[in-house]
């Protein structure tokens, strides 16, 4: 099951009590409202250049839980029914370009503040896939200007379901998260490979074989290749190998609805 890009784990197990982010980073201001009805997700993350941080249009609790503590919102568990199914608007500057990282403790800290949010961190048995470099070595193309904040990253569609995205400046391990985005599964970074990259790709998105089968016939232009895994491999000289690890979950304790702006 794939997900859009933009709608935008193998670790040990943590102490079980309830965490509050470190208090150093914070957001300079900080807006959150409940969504209009009828809206559609648009996404979550900071806006390129690092400053702002926009969760827009349907943006559900669970997933500016994941968003903070990089997961999915199926690893977010605990939510209560209550609020579960409410949808926030939010827009937030930070005081200077600031990196996902930075983003996602900053995040912690309005959800910690507004929310009242207390998570404790776990590990789960699941599947997961590990993003590798293939036995032929890399073929990435390393960022020639100089980076800061947050990555750049565009998704266009070419023809019916394909796929172009362009990003810039993105390390490898946000690049496992935006594949995790799309593929809807965790996925490791084992690349061991540092600094910052410009990807440029083009992939098919996953259909069932009986819609592929009834497209092929059609006449339209649709081709099933390349897809999201043989763009990564062909281009890139990187691997998706799916395995069976102890991901990292998310335990809600305790949250409540936001206070006011």
């Amino acid at each position: 099951m794939m997900k859009p890009l933009l709608a935008f784990l193998s670790l040990a197990s943590l102490p079980a009590h309830a965490q509050t982010p470190p208090a150093t980073l914070n957001f300079e201001v900080a807006s959150i409202k409940p969504s209009l009805p009828g809206r559609q997700p648009v996404g979550i993350g900071p806006a390129p250049g690092g400053v702002r941080f926009e969760a827009h249009d349907d943006a559900l609790i669970q997933s500016l839980i994941a968003r903070a503590y990089r997961v999915l919102p199926d690893q977010v568990m605990g939510v209560p029914k209550w609020i579960e199914g409410d949808h926030y608007d939010v827009y937030a500057r930070a005081e200077r370009p600031s990196s996902p990282a930075e983003h996602r403790v900053m995040l912690q800290n309005l959800l910690a503040d507004r929310f009242q949010l207390r998570v404790h961190r776990g590990t789960k048995e699941l599947q997961e896939y590990a993003l590798t470099v293939d036995k032929n070595g890399s073929r990435l193309t390393a960022s020639e200007t100089p980076c800061t904040g947050a990555p750049s990253v565009e998704e266009s569609f070419e023809e019916l379901h394909r796929v172009k995205v362009a990003a810039k400046c993105i390390p490898m391990d946000e690049f496992a998260g935006l594949l995790q985005s799309v593929l809807y599964r965790p996925v490791a970074d084992e690349t061991n490979l540092t600094g910052n990259y410009d990807l440029d790709f083009i992939f098919v998105e996953e259909v069932p074989s009986a819609v592929a089968e009834r497209l092929l016939n059609s006449g339209l232009p649709f081709k099933p290749h390349p897809t999201l895994f043989e763009a990564v491999q062909r281009q890139f000289g990187l691997q998706l190998v799916f395995k069976k690890a102890p991901v990292e979950i998310i335990v809600v304790d305790s949250v409540a609805r936001p206070s006011e702006n």
